[in-house]
């Protein structure tokens, strides 16, 4: 009788321990935004029906359209920022998108009404305000 009431004792305190452990497990709070990370950076003439560049260049006339594409992924939200230079580090344009859950791609573009003046370029990539990294290209 007395080892079944250790056993019964034995058990039960087992059981305790399980439940405590399992309820001081810290739990994700709920509202915390996830990681999200640039993936790819790239840089075009044109685009693919799903936000990818199709005619990839680093040159470029006056006339065209530059296109930078910025892949993502993670389940979080964000801000993507294109900050546009030319030259010696002349701001010239600055766009944002904002990222949710589903979108994994953002694109950015850059004209000019009377064309692109000619000379060195750069575009620098920001993820909430990170620097992500960028693109150099010229106008010829």
């Amino acid at each position: 009788m007395r080892t079944h009431a250790i056993r019964g004792l034995a058990l039960l305190s087992l059981c305790a321990a399980i439940g405590v452990s399992t309820a001081c497990r810290p739990k994700p709070a709920r509202g915390n935004a996830a990681v999200v990370a640039v993936t790819d950076i790239d840089l075009g003439r044109s685009l693919k029906s799903d936000r990818t560049i199709d005619d990839h260049a680093s040159n470029f006339r006056p006339s065209d359209i530059v296109y930078v594409t910025v892949g993502t992924k993670g389940e979080g939200t964000g801000t993507v920022k294109a900050r546009w230079i030319y030259g010696d580090n002349r701001e010239i344009a600055t766009q944002t998108r904002d990222i949710g859950p589903d979108d994994r791609r953002v694109t950015f573009q850059l004209s000019q009404p009377n064309g692109l003046a000619k000379g060195d370029y750069k575009v620098e990539i920001s993820l909430n305000d990170v620097s992500q990294g960028g693109k150099s290209f010229s106008v010829d």
